[in-house]
């Protein structure tokens, strides 16, 4: 099974955390906002699909500014997105690819079931394209 989701630029680790001054964290309003709605649109796209075993996540990010990025901080809110809106456990995961785009959309997802213990996410059990 493949499923497509199309995101808004999702927020960096880096700002996904805050700490009051008491030391304890919380949850960033950017990140709160950004999961709110990434999480009703992961749903309504995703339908009633869902992963249930092994997969491979793929982020194809375009680049909003000329800024120096780490893409590899964005997949940990996109993963996020997936694990609240119910269409994956993040702990299968057996296959993680990232890479900025030019494209139309800030920020498409595709997750894919591939076969347990497949270390390129080349052998994916597709059964249903996009």
């Amino acid at each position: 099974m493949k499923i497509k989701i199309l995101l808004a630029f999702p927020p960096s680790v880096n700002r996904l955390w805050r700490a009051a001054s008491s030391g304890k964290v919380y949850r960033s309003k950017v990140y709160t906002d950004w999961l709110k709605t990434a999480v009703m649109n992961a749903k309504i796209q995703a339908g009633n699909r869902k992963i249930e075993g092994s997969y491979k996540l793929t982020l194809e990010v375009v680049r909003p500014d000329k800024r120096a990025r780490d893409i590899d901080n964005l997949c940990k809110s996109v993963s996020d997105c997936l694990v609240q809106a119910g269409i994956l456990d993040d702990s299968k995961c057996e296959y993680l690819v990232a890479k900025w785009v030019k494209g139309e959309y800030p920020c498409v997802v595709t997750v894919e079931t591939i076969t347990p213990g497949d270390t390129d996410g080349q052998n994916g059990t597709s059964t249903n394209q996009d």
